[in-house]
């Protein structure tokens, strides 16, 4: 029939709105040529929303839906008269709206420096690494952290369960004394390790990725080329 089959993760972040599926990511079929409805709404229909947006993730930005001229005339609330329905439609479909999407309700807490960006980081099997992240002011205190790995289109918490369970890796905040330094520090690397990881600060999100080298300490020096992992979950069938 001349469509095309393509997938839409949706990724769920929230703050004073608790939002159904937080955390998760949900994967949506559209056509091109059609429509799809990308569901997003608070667990409790008494809350209210002061703000919110959606946004697509493109290359290592994320871009707002209603802002970007690709979508104009193509998306709209789809329950714009009910406060707690955040659901997005979009009609039209074309292969570029496959992608990563995300509902966000924001926060007025900790703003996290170079919030929404996707950064590459290298470690070896191992060695330790680094993954950083902070608040723009290092003496604010957010009142939740929390770090999140993605494995198979769900997020597994990281930090702080595992630090609490027993885990072959030791994971800890890189300087606890400085509650607005939320860089986590990661040992004894495995190649299993190497992914998608998100820091969460009061339901901000700031994503950074990295890729293990399978390579001794002695064998690596600093002309090792660089190995990253790209990450391209999307799917598209005819």
């Amino acid at each position: 029939n001349g469509s095309f089959q393509f997938l839409f993760f949706l990724v769920i972040i929230y703050s004073s709105c608790i939002v159904s599926d937080v955390q998760q990511t949900i994967v949506i079929t559209g056509y091109t040529g059609g429509s799809v409805v990308l569901p997003c709404f608070c667990a409790d229909p008494q809350s209210t929303v002061t703000a919110f947006t959606w946004e697509f993730e493109q290359g290592i930005q994320w871009i707002q839906v209603f802002q970007d001229e690709k979508y104009s005339g193509r998306r709209v609330l789809f329950n714009e008269h009910s406060p707690t329905n955040l659901y997005l439609l979009i009609s039209d479909l074309r292969m570029n709206d496959q992608g990563y999407y995300s509902c966000i309700t924001e926060s007025n807490r900790c703003d996290l420096v170079e919030n929404r960006k996707t950064f590459a980081v290298t470690g070896y099997s191992g060695e330790a690494v680094v993954l950083p992240c902070s608040c723009t002011e290092l003496l604010a205190k957010p009142e939740q952290i929390q770090w999140i790995y993605l494995i198979k289109n769900n997020f597994r918490d990281i930090y702080p369960k595992e630090q609490i369970e027993n885990n072959k890796n030791i994971v800890k905040l890189l300087n606890p004394n400085t509650p607005g330094n939320l860089s986590l520090h990661i040992s004894a690397l495995a190649t299993e390790d190497r992914g998608h990881y998100q820091c969460v600060s009061s339901q901000q999100t700031y994503c950074t990725s990295f890729h293990v080298k399978t390579a001794s300490t002695a064998a690596h020096t600093h002309s090792d080329p660089v190995e990253l992992t790209e990450y391209t979950p999307i799917n598209v069938e005819r």
